[in-house]
């Protein structure tokens, strides 16, 4: 407690007020593109009701509450490192970064309580579970050291029903969209000279949702769960020093980069990249 409140007065010797402002650009910058996002993708064309609860009916096998809390934790990281950057102590910069996290995806959430005809649409106490799942990361790796092995990831693989054309983008496709939780093992396995740059990765994915869209012949498979195992590239233990990396690292640590993988369910299967 003492080493943390030391760390404070000194991060509040050095802090610049117009550092601060600018990082505090990230949340605006966070909260309006995922207001815009969502109004070009979804609202839209949506139907206008009066406020309702959704029973979370699982379209996507809830994959997409994975989608909700991969983009809290990505926005709450990011919030989190502007305001580090800024020299705002890291005890605040995460809480701000989990706060600013939250209230964007409770702001979207409420919103699609409001837009009716189609079953993505209604407050979902689904979807905000996500995002509080997610937005928590920054805070949980203050308090819990675990926490720093931990890495979630996505990544996104064109479907069939995409590539045919049933999707306009890949982010409207559940089935293009896999999330990864990456271990970075190295200190458990330093006896072994492990390295650093290396972890193992469980990875999540769901295939046949929507065969009424999707091409002839595939809508002979049964609306399944996906699950992977295999390597993962840390970058944050590549040997490369300097702080525009560290930033760089820190960006693109959210998005797991294409390795083998070894798919377990629903069928066995080699992927040599995934």
């Amino acid at each position: 407690m003492l080493f943390v409140q030391e760390s404070r007065a000194q991060d509040l010797d050095t802090i610049n007020p117009w550092h601060v402002a600018a990082a505090s650009l990230l949340p605006a910058f966070t909260l309006g593109g995922a207001i815009y996002e969502n109004y070009a993708d979804f609202w839209r064309n949506a139907q206008r009701v009066p406020f309702y609860i959704s029973n979370d009916p699982p379209y996507s096998m809830h994959n997409d509450k994975l989608g909700h809390a991969l983009f809290s934790s990505f926005s709450g990281d990011m919030i989190t490192m502007g305001y580090r950057l800024a020299k705002v102590d890291t005890v605040t910069s995460a809480w701000l970064g989990a706060s600013f996290s939250f209230l964007t995806e409770a702001i979207v959430e409420v919103e699609d309580g409001f837009r009716g005809g189609s079953p993505a649409f209604g407050f979902s106490p689904g979807d905000l579970a996500g995002d509080i799942i997610g937005s928590s990361f920054p805070v949980l790796r203050v308090y819990v050291p675990f926490m720093k092995k931990l890495q979630y990831k996505a990544s996104f693989w064109p479907s069939v029903p995409l590539q045919a054309g049933a999707y306009s983008t890949i982010l409207s496709d559940d089935e293009s969209h896999f999330y990864w939780m990456s271990f970075d093992i190295h200190e458990s396995l330093s006896a072994i000279n492990w390295p650093r740059w290396l972890n193992v990765t469980i990875g999540y994915g769901v295939e046949h949702l929507d065969d009424v869209s999707a091409p002839p012949g595939w809508s002979n498979g049964q609306r399944s769960s996906q699950i992977y195992l295999g390597p993962d590239l840390n970058l944050k233990g590549l040997p490369i020093e300097g702080k525009a990396w560290d930033i760089i690292a820190e960006i693109l640590s959210h998005y797991k980069i294409p390795l083998p993988a070894l798919q377990v369910m629903p069928r066995v299967k080699w992927w040599w990249l995934k």
